[in-house]
């Protein structure tokens, strides 16, 4: 699976919007985070699918912060906003900010999906797709059972259980399974950075130098008519862990949202999420693990991280601390260590194989 990101421009249009973003912190520095893009007429979000390394700057009028990412349609977006627009921050370590948006016209056309404004939080309309049973079980019961299973459906978390959701809003195809990191044949196929792949990749390929250059990922066996009933909701996005990462550094450093059309809600084992008039209650406190996993994309092993969850040799921390806006504590700490000061708990795993 190759994916082509941003070869239509940014264009020159101006929005004015909101931006959900995160300050998070690696062994090799620190980054502004973007959780979600929001426009609010029309009332539509968008999920990046790459980004390059957040520019922070402090100018007379305030600090600046300048992101730059990648979204549906192959578009760019330019995202600017400062010191000064910061409009609230939120229970799960994000900050909301009004923002200036440079993208394409009729930039609403490439959504990822819709959303509403509630107690000044975002919520995201977002897609929970199951077989026939699943479908009135959860009708009838108002619950929305979670799932032990990792990104990859290869291993049980014994800490964590989540409950998956996804901003398409139907599964109509085998792309649509490898977006959510299923597939009928149990196998999705990524490159690794600098590849030279040809057009036509031999039947024996395992047995030939592509072994080393293209990762076949073991994932939850799935065929789209196992997935057409559908339930529709409206989740608070604090609710959201955040995705996990892919780090390219091809021409320069960019990271990549690994399966960014997968969005979970973490709880603990034994919980459900509540359904009650097509919006999403945690039934306990949510969950969140408080990092986020970075694939090597030059390696066959750093692909594999994001969905397997368990390789956390390279991670950003979340941090917490709210007491200081990021901006802020970016220009007065930038010079100081940040990662090893963050504690957290990492998921934690049994063996075991997905059932069919």
């Amino acid at each position: 699976m190759n994916l082509i990101f941003g070869n239509s421009g940014t264009g020159n249009e101006k929005y004015r919007g909101l931006v959900k973003i995160k300050l998070v912190h690696s062994s090799w520095g620190s980054l502004i985070m973007v959780d979600q893009v929001y426009l609010k007429d029309p009332m539509v979000w968008f999920q990046p699918l790459t980004s390059l390394p957040s520019i922070v700057f402090n100018t007379d009028e305030g600090i600046v912060c300048r992101l730059s990412m990648d979204i549906n349609g192959s578009h760019t977006l330019v995202v600017e906003f400062t010191s000064n627009d910061l409009c609230q921050s939120l229970d799960d370590g994000s900050f909301l900010y009004e923002c200036n948006i440079w993208g394409p016209s009729g930039l609403g056309e490439n959504y990822s999906s819709c959303w509403e404004e509630r107690d000044g939080i975002p919520h995201l309309v977002l897609f929970h797709h199951t077989d026939e049973r699943g479908y009135y079980g959860i009708l009838e019961s108002g619950e929305i059972w979670a799932s032990p299973w990792n990104i990859q459906g290869t291993r049980k978390l014994i800490n964590i259980h989540y409950v998956y959701f996804t901003n398409l809003d139907k599964i109509r195809s085998p792309q649509d399974l490898t977006a959510i990191a299923m597939s009928s044949d149990k196998i999705i196929h990524l490159a690794k950075d600098g590849a030279k792949i040809p057009q036509e990749i031999p039947p024996n390929w395992k047995e030939t130098w592509l072994r080393n250059e293209i990762l076949e990922l073991e994932v939850y066996e799935c065929k789209p008519e196992a997935r057409k009933y559908t339930i529709k909701a409206l989740i608070n996005s604090t609710f959201l862990a955040s995705n996990h990462l892919l780090r390219h550094d091809d021409f320069s450093i960019w990271y990549e949202v690994s399966f960014p059309a997968i969005f979970r809600v973490g709880v603990s084992p034994g919980s459900v999420l509540k359904l009650e008039e097509h919006q999403i209650y945690p039934s306990d406190e949510i969950k969140r693990v408080d990092y986020v996993v970075i694939g090597d994309a030059t390696t066959l092993h750093g692909l594999a991280a994001p969905a397997n969850e368990e390789d956390t040799e390279m991670i950003f921390r979340i941090h917490r601390d709210i007491s200081e806006p990021p901006l802020e504590y970016w220009i007065n700490n930038s010079n100081e260590e940040q990662f090893l000061s963050i504690r957290h708990e990492f998921n934690k795993f049994e063996i075991g194989n997905p059932s069919k």
